[in-house]
């Protein structure tokens, strides 16, 4: 029992290496104002609707990563079109990470 009380509190004591860069909830509300910042995320068949607005894209993808298994080399449009990692995401947005599809019968 000491031991685990030891483990737990040397395990508190340890700073948390795996922390995002995304912003802080105050900053996302500063950027939106108190908007709706939903936004429609797609990946091949994956559709989800996720609070994004205000993010720059490369957070988005990070986001993504972890919810519909967003490749991290797939390419990103928003509303149609292509956009570098550094644009900010708006409200109402649609942001697609293109899945590459596989070519059959190739040889």
């Amino acid at each position: 029992m000491e031991k685990q009380k030891k483990k737990q509190t040397a395990l508190a004591a340890e700073p948390d290496t795996a922390v995002a860069t995304l912003p802080v909830e105050e900053e996302l509300d500063q950027i939106t104002s108190g908007e709706n910042r939903n936004v429609q995320v797609t990946y091949g068949a994956g559709v989800q609707t996720l609070p994004l607005a205000g993010l720059r894209v490369s957070d988005a993808r990070h986001i993504a990563r972890d919810i519909l298994n967003v490749d991290p080399q797939a390419a990103v449009l928003v509303n149609g079109g292509e956009v570098n990692p550094t644009h900010r995401i708006n409200a109402g947005d649609q942001i697609e990470f293109v899945h590459a599809a596989g070519e059959k019968g190739r040889f």
